[in-house]
C-alpha cells in the first residue's frame, strides 16, 4: 500500500498530508493504532485534507 509506505518512511516526530475523496475512516483507525492522530478538513469539491500527526 503507497500509503503506508509513505508512513514507513516519515523522519520521528514527521506528520503525513493526504488528500482525499471520502474521509478514510479505516485509515484513521489503522494510523491511531500506529500513534497517529489526525485533523480532517472538507477542502473545496467535497474533497478532504486529513493530516496525520504523531502523538507523543
Amino acid at each position: 500500500m503507497a500509503i503506508m509506505s509513505a508512513v514507513a518512511a516519515l523522519a520521528p516526530g514527521q506528520s503525513l498530508r493526504l488528500l482525499v475523496p471520502f474521509r478514510p475512516l479505516p485509515l484513521i483507525a489503522l494510523m491511531r493504532e500506529r500513534g497517529y492522530g489526525h485533523a480532517i478538513h472538507c477542502i473545496e469539491g467535497g474533497d478532504f485534507a486529513v493530516l496525520f500527526t504523531p502523538e507523543s
